[in-house]
């Protein structure tokens, strides 16, 4: 459990860390390299949690201020009717990772940047991130952004869905194959299996 301080009281957070683009200004040249040049300024990164859907200001203000930054990124399809465009997204929502340039830097200003809601702490003590946990997160990172948009469209074959509008509104079926306008669903109708070709905006993953 990670501990995030705030100006009333220590709130304690449950920080998934592990499912990674950018690593800020100062090592922009490393981002398009391969993963074993993931930077070892330091043996260990701070975390901060940023505000709402502020990770990118957050990033940039740290990076202005000569802090090391990592946003690790996760690359996501949106569904064909949203243009089946590539987007990446925070691989943690709301943290950030950061190292001092020098000895001499505080992380104290850290706190009061814009796109920062705090400094994430173990009771007093400002909770950390090994290189290696980092640099694993970084390798996954960098071998998952190398994947196809195809292999990472919502609906695969096997995945359960259901009809949220159209003549099947609330049936069921399972994604037999999909391409990037259409997905044929195997549906039960009149007792029997049929195949069905559907828009994807006509579908949602079945919970």
């Amino acid at each position: 459990m990670l501990a995030k301080d705030s100006d009333d009281a220590t709130t304690t957070t449950s920080a998934s860390v592990m499912r990674t683009h950018s690593l800020g200004t100062s090592f922009a040249a490393h981002n398009s390299a391969s993963c074993d040049c993931f930077p070892e300024a330091s043996p260990f990164w701070y975390v901060a949690y940023t505000k709402p859907r502020q990770e990118a200001v957050a990033q940039a203000q740290l990076a202005q201020q000569n802090y090391r930054v990592y946003l690790p990124k996760l690359k996501t399809v949106k569904q064909p009717h949203d243009n089946h465009g590539v987007q990446f997204e925070s691989l943690f929502p709301r943290y950030i990772f950061f190292q001092t340039s020098h000895a001499e830097q505080s992380i104290g200003p850290v706190r009061s940047t814009v796109g920062i809601a705090n400094i994430v702490r173990f009771g007093d003590t400002p909770a950390t991130m090994s290189h290696g946990s980092l640099l694993r997160i970084y390798r996954f990172e960098q071998h998952q952004h190398q994947s196809s948009a195809e292999s990472l469209h919502p609906f695969q074959p096997g995945t359960r869905i259901r009809a949220t509008s159209g003549p099947f509104m609330g049936l069921e079926g399972l994604v037999s194959r999909c391409s990037k306008d259409r997905v044929m669903v195997l549906m039960q109708l009149l007792g029997k299996e049929t195949l069905v070709t559907f828009s994807a905006k006509d579908l949602n993953l079945y919970v």
